[in-house]
């Protein structure tokens, strides 16, 4: 869990640390526009850039609202399952005190063998409640393995989002060189 915390800690981050390459980009685009108009018929060349340059960074505006309700799911995903968690453990003290129980029930039929239908009965009870357990364990447990696949999904999507969009900075960078006034 705190591994997960961490992780969805850092893609948040990322996603903060695009937006703000994002603002930077709009502002490069904006002194950009500015500039080719100034150039006159010298600039124009240099304004289909700079749209392509606005283009980019409306993209990775979307792109990058995506990822955060991604990751926003994956948080309540990571909620969901910490809640899971915490039952599970619920249920595991309840099946340690069902051991505890039985483990009496025996102690009491070594004491009491004139008693020992009585004394078959709770263990039967028991192993009852233990089975009830057990199987609302393994319900838990393919709860927690569903909400582990949606976080895995989720992350994955996101890391692929953010790669396209660091492939188009790195172009969008290489282009701006080429063009510096």
């Amino acid at each position: 869990m705190k591994s997960l915390n961490k992780r969805s800690k850092l893609l948040k981050e990322t996603v903060l640390n695009i937006n703000e390459i994002n603002t930077q980009i709009n502002t490069l685009s904006l002194n950009a526009s500015l500039e080719a108009i100034h150039a006159g018929k010298a600039g124009k060349g240099f304004s289909v850039i700079v749209k392509e340059i606005k283009m980019l960074s409306q993209y990775t505006k979307e792109i990058n609202e995506e990822t955060s309700e991604i990751l926003d799911s994956v948080s309540q995903d990571i909620k969901t399952l910490h809640n899971y968690m915490i039952d599970l453990n619920k249920k595991i003290a309840e099946e340690i005190g069902s051991f505890k129980v039985i483990v009496k029930t025996f102690n009491s039929i070594q004491k009491e063998v004139g008693n020992t239908d009585q004394a078959a009965n709770e263990m039967k009870n028991e192993v009852y409640k233990q089975i009830d357990l057990i199987r609302s364990i393994d319900s838990s447990i393919q709860q927690m393995s569903k909400a582990t696949g949606h976080i895995a999904e989720g992350i994955s999507s996101s890391f692929e989002e953010i790669s396209g969009v660091d492939s188009r900075v790195k172009k969008l960078q290489e282009s701006t060189g080429k063009f510096k006034v």
